[in-house]
């Protein structure tokens, strides 16, 4: 049995998802979103007119693969923003 916890947007129409391996291990799959539709459009808005560069506080790109290294990176204080790459 495990947890997925789904935060943050992809950007994508579609990803590719193993669901079958998630079904034979029991996981309860849990979606958030912790900001108001109209705070979201707001930063989308002020990103596409480039009036905020977010790129000083992403400290990492990765995969997600090595999600493990990611969040002993910031449980350490190492890394602000880690941006996983699909």
């Amino acid at each position: 049995m495990g947890r997925i916890s789904v935060i943050g947007l992809t950007g994508k129409n579609k990803i590719s998802f193993p669901w079958d391996v998630v079904v034979f291990k029991v996981c309860n799959i849990i979606f958030n979103l912790s900001s108001s539709y109209a705070g979201w459009n707001k930063v989308v808005s002020l990103l596409s007119s480039r009036k905020i560069n977010l790129k000083p506080i992403i400290t990492q790109k990765i995969t997600l693969e090595e999600w493990e290294t990611a969040f002993k990176a910031i449980e350490e204080g190492e890394a602000i923003k880690i941006l996983f790459q699909i």
